[in-house]
C-alpha cells in the first residue's frame, strides 16, 4: 500500500465515503506524524491494526458507523463526546 509512504501526513479523513471498503491497512502504523484518522460512515470492516495504538502523534481516531472491531484501541482515542 502506498499510504504507508506518506510520512508527513497529519490528517486522514475519508469519512462519508460509502465506496471505501475493506480493512485498515497495517501500513497506517508507519505514519508517525499522523494526528487524526477519520473513517466514519465508510464500509471499512475488520480489526483495527494494533500498530495504530503505537502512533506517537495520533490523538483522534473516529470510526462511527463502520464495522470495525478492536474497540480497546479505538476507545483510547475517542472520548464520550465523539461516540454515537
Amino acid at each position: 500500500s502506498h499510504i504507508g509512504r506518506l510520512f508527513q501526513l497529519r490528517q486522514l479523513d475519508v469519512s462519508s465515503n460509502a465506496q471505501l471498503s475493506g480493512t485498515i491497512p497495517t501500513e497506517l502504523g508507519r505514519l508517525d506524524a499522523i494526528e487524526v484518522i477519520n473513517l466514519s460512515q465508510t464500509d471499512i470492516a475488520g480489526p483495527v491494526p494494533t500498530q495504530l495504538g503505537a502512533l506517537p502523534q495520533l490523538t483522534t481516531f473516529i470510526a462511527h458507523n463502520t464495522s470495525l472491531t478492536g474497540t480497546g484501541i479505538m476507545d483510547s482515542f475517542c472520548s464520550d463526546d465523539d461516540s454515537t
